[in-house]
């Protein structure tokens, strides 16, 4: 019923969307907020003045006329903390947009969760929609049930009617047959004389009669007929009748199997409904567990990219080798080719030699031998041709090359196994670091809860052999206390814990200074007493600046700082030294 305006600068939406009601309160919210629209500051909200009533998020309401009322302005005081305050609304900022990105997702989580519900309350409806019309199936068979009982009814007594007729008729029949044996008894008897009596016969009632046993003849045929359409009409009534029944008790079963269904889906409403809640209790856990492994996986998405490029890097330099290697394989199976030629080139000449009786000297050969055996090595070499004559230079290079690649190889495996070995130096040293650390900070942390409640607490470790595997559990029990959870804890014995925490952890390993804001604030007298006596008994190995309103603080400290607000936003300051 209103325009759609998300895609102006400011606007955060109408009223109407950004509250949760139930449905059939809609109407109501409808007249409360109509087409309000939430803007969020009032620069934004007069680029749309006009048409429209406007609320800017400090409180200004801009009706539809232009006129503005409502809202709050801040006092410019006499004395401001510029940086402090610009911190505080860079904080404030950080957390609306926290807030703002949990509040998106619990609405998209609240969306999911309706439009669940949605369709099952469609489905539900769906389903009371057909036990609808199965009621309305119900009551018309149980009309027509009705319609065919009358109907029943009336061929019945039209039935009664005909068998009246029926009867009268066979009573007719039976006297026309009588009456026809008699005429076929008499018309044998003259049938001698037909001939001599054809003229007279003409005037006599024996055509007649004939023609009447053919009418009655036909009468009974058509009443015959009409009997079995009756018979028939009377089967085919009792045969709706009987669909009849059975549709009215299949329909009866189908009507209370529906409410059986109907009783299971508000069972089965009842259990989404619990699943919801429970799913989104799980939703909440398996973000945060996203949240880890989205870390983790970038993590080790950078360490696989570091060891994806070196893994590159090598298997380039091995193609390098490997071509080269089989270039080398390559002349080696050419020289071979040669030598096997020369072989055979040989025991040629030397067969030769010896068939023609010429025996092996020393000597120079003449010139025919010389043609020759140039001639066939000749032949031999285009045989063998082509030939890389740098094969055995490149077989060199190649040789020497794998030679320096497995060199590097064995370099580059000490290498790694340094490396490991030193990595699990590391860990056994980030082991024996953080357990030192634990131990250095566990028992401070007994001696100091003990000292501030009487009671007993210490640091647990889920797994003590893999420390990084597991998480760190802070138990406290205050005194006269049972054993709790830091969340059902109150106010008090939350700040002792956690102040016995962080004097632990600062006499394990203290800092130069120490700033507290009011850390007694949630305690009685006399735990405020024993923080101002812990606090003081710290100072020898640190400073502390502690904001505080209590006596026992301010009676514990060495310099007291007083800070007061006077008229027209005037700060005054004291200071007092106490011995």
């Amino acid at each position: 019923p209103y325009k759609d305006l998300s895609d102006r600068k400011g606007v955060v939406g109408y009223a109407i969307d950004l509250i949760g009601f139930e449905y059939k309160f809609e109407a109501a919210f409808w007249y409360v907020f109509r087409d309000t629209l939430i803007v969020d500051t009032l620069e934004n909200a007069r680029r749309l003045i006009g048409g429209l009533r406007m609320v800017t998020l400090e409180g200004e309401v801009i009706e539809k006329s232009g006129a503005m009322t409502g809202g709050s302005m801040g006092r410019n005081s006499g004395l401001s903390f510029a940086a402090a305050e610009k911190d505080k609304l860079f904080k404030i900022a950080e957390q609306l947009t926290e807030f703002e990105s949990r509040r998106n997702t619990a609405i998209k989580k609240l969306d999911a969760v309706e439009g669940h519900i949605a369709d099952i309350k469609r489905e539900i409806h769906e389903f009371e929609k057909e036990i609808s019309k199965k009621e309305m199936i119900f009551e018309e068979i149980g009309g027509r049930a009705e319609r065919l009982t009358q109907l029943i009814e009336a061929k019945n007594n039209e039935l009664e009617q005909i068998e009246g007729e029926r009867a009268k008729l066979r009573e007719e029949m039976e006297q026309v047959a009588s009456r026809k044996v008699e005429v076929e008894g008499r018309s044998k008897e003259l049938e001698a004389e037909i001939a001599v009596l054809d003229e007279k016969l003409s005037d006599s009632e024996v055509p007649e009669l004939n023609k009447q046993a053919d009418h009655i003849d036909e009468e009974l045929r058509r009443l015959d007929g009409r009997i079995r359409d009756i018979e028939a009409d009377l089967n085919a009534l009792n045969l709706d009748h009987e669909y009849a029944s059975k549709k009215i008790e299949d329909d009866r079963q189908l009507i209370k199997e529906m409410e059986e269904k109907k009783s299971t889906h508000r069972e089965r409403v009842a259990e989404f409904k619990a699943k919801i809640a429970e799913l989104e209790f799980n939703l909440g856990e398996k973000q945060r567990r996203e949240k880890e492994l989205t870390e983790e996986l970038r993590d080790m998405q950078q360490k696989r990219a570091l060891k994806q490029t070196e893994y590159n890097l090598a298997e380039k330099d091995f193609a390098s080798v490997r071509s080269k290697l089989d270039d080398a394989d390559k002349a080696m199976m050419v020289l071979e080719a040669t030598l096997n030629a020369l072989v055979d080139q040989t025991k040629d000449l030397k067969e030769e030699l010896v068939r023609r009786g010429i025996e092996e000297v020393e000597d120079v050969p003449n010139y025919e031998t010389v043609s020759t055996r140039i001639a066939s090595i000749e032949k031999a070499m285009e045989r063998l041709e082509p030939v890389n004559m740098r094969a055995i230079d490149e077989y060199d290079e190649v040789d020497g090359r794998v030679v320096d690649l497995k060199t590097r190889r064995a370099i580059l495996f000490n290498e790694r196994e340094q490396i490991l070995s030193r990595i699990d130096q590391y860990e056994t040293l980030k082991k024996d670091a953080f357990m030192e650390t634990f131990h250095g900070i566990n028992e401070p942390f007994k001696e100091i809860f003990h000292e501030l409640s009487d009671g007993s607490g210490e640091l647990v470790l889920d797994d003590n052999d893999e420390p990084f595997n597991g998480g760190l559990t802070l138990r406290a029990q205050p005194k006269e206390k049972t054993l709790q959870r830091l969340e059902a804890m109150s106010g008090g014995e939350k700040s002792l814990t956690a102040l016995a925490f962080v004097f632990a952890i600062q006499q394990y390993r203290p800092a130069p200074f120490y700033a507290f804001d009011e850390i007694d604030m949630f305690l009685d007298g006399a735990n405020a007493d024993r923080v101002a006596q812990r606090v003081k008994k710290a100072k020898g190995k640190a400073q502390f600046i502690v904001v505080s309103l209590r006596k026992p603080m301010i009676e514990a400290a060495e310099r007291t700082i007083g800070v007061a607000m006077q008229e027209n936003n005037i700060t005054s300051i004291t200071g007092v030294k106490l011995r």
